[in-house]
């Protein structure tokens, strides 16, 4: 069984909308420019809602990324995401990078965040009898295999910060595995989101914004190992 890193993403939510101008598009750029990421600016029309109706107004997005597309870090209206395709690279190497963006975004940008998510998306090549033994493991042991088939689990845990200012934060735990109908051998992939429960005060998620990251990547390891595991015990 080969197993691939397809994807790993840090998105960081806003509190308020990014409008941008040429003034905030150019201090953006010299904070990342030197990271060796290459600005991309796009401009569009959008809506927007006023006491007298729908108005017409630019709507501005940045992008900044590397040359060869391996790593990125999107602007939109409400969230900011720092995303890697770059399967070189260890988790750690990847939270080392988006930890300093982050800081740069509120110490430098002053961005408030009121939500957090890091996600990680597999790739599982399988033959005919291991897609069998993925089915088995994961949805159902008594049944055949289907031609196709999907499972989502979602979980919580919580993330505490200690101190005078201790509080404690809600976190999802969102599993999906998705088993597509292939020509030859099959594809199973795995995408896990962990993220910050909605609602969540901005100050309980700057409180707890270290502590986060460590934990969602535990939950990713675990949550590996125990697809690991459940391989190894329908195999038996």
């Amino acid at each position: 069984m080969e197993i691939s890193v397809k994807n790993r993403r840090a998105s960081l939510f806003c509190s308020a909308p990014l409008q941008f101008n040429e003034e905030l598009v150019n201090a953006y750029v010299n904070e990342f420019s030197p990271k060796d990421l290459v600005p991309s600016v796009n401009k569009a029309m959008g809506l927007k809602i006023t006491p007298k109706g729908l108005s017409v107004e630019d709507v501005i997005s940045l992008e900044m990324k590397k040359l060869d597309d391996s790593f990125r870090v999107v602007f939109s209206n409400d969230r900011i995401d720092i995303d890697s395709n770059n399967s070189n690279d260890s988790m750690n190497d990847f939270l080392t990078i988006a930890n300093e963006i982050q800081k740069t975004l509120i110490e430098k940008m002053n961005l408030t965040f009121v939500r957090l998510a890091l996600c990680e998306s597999l790739v599982y090549q399988l033959s005919e009898a291991q897609r069998s033994v993925a089915y088995k493991a994961i949805v159902n042991k008594e049944e055949p295999a289907p031609v196709e088939w999907q499972f989502q689990n979602v979980k919580r845990s919580k993330v505490s910060s200690e101190g005078e200012n201790r509080c404690e934060v809600i976190v999802n735990e969102v599993v999906n595995v998705k088993c597509p109908e292939t020509v030859d051998n099959g594809i199973m992939f795995l995408d896990m989101d962990i993220n910050t429960k909605v609602g969540t005060p901005a100050d309980q998620i700057l409180a707890i914004s270290d502590l986060f990251w460590p934990h969602a990547n535990n939950v990713i390891d675990r949550i590996i190992n125990d697809f690991k595991s459940k391989f190894e015990d329908a195999e038996n």
